[in-house]
């Protein structure tokens, strides 16, 4: 499951990476015109730079086109997308593609976000042998 923030960074990635593949199949066009193609190392970079980025494209069309969006239920459960306010820190669940737990983004997928999935306002949940009380939920 994914934000729909994330849904759209990943339309844009997209979109970049096929703007970039225009560009790569330009540098092709030009090496291959410089002659004999097996000696030829302008084009030979230039193809594999398209291999990758065509790898790149393929994966992120297939992780569009077989994300589920995660939508915001019940505010007072703690899902993808909750912000919660504990005794200890702020935390946000996200989607594993927007984790950054320096800023307290934790994925749903971590031990961390696992353990506080489906809790609600006032439960304490204990991880690593740190209690953490959730006073609000958004």
């Amino acid at each position: 499951m994914i934000t729909k923030k994330t849904l759209e960074k990943l339309k844009k990635d997209l979109k970049r990476l096929e703007e970039e593949r225009k560009e790569v199949a330009k540098k092709i066009k030009k090496a291959a015109a410089y002659g004999d193609l097996k000696e030829n190392a302008e084009y030979h970079e230039a193809k594999d730079e398209q291999a990758l980025l065509e790898g790149k494209i393929l994966k992120l069309k297939n992780l569009i086109k077989n994300s589920k969006i995660a939508e915001k239920g019940q505010k007072d459960i703690v899902q993808i997308g909750s912000k919660i306010k504990t005794d200890q820190a702020e935390i946000e669940i996200v989607d594993s593609l927007d984790s950054d737990p320096l800023n307290w983004k934790i994925s749903s997928e971590s031990p961390l976000g696992k353990v506080f999935l489906g809790r609600k306002k006032g439960e304490v949940v204990e991880f690593q042998s740190e209690k953490y009380k959730i006073l609000e939920i958004k």
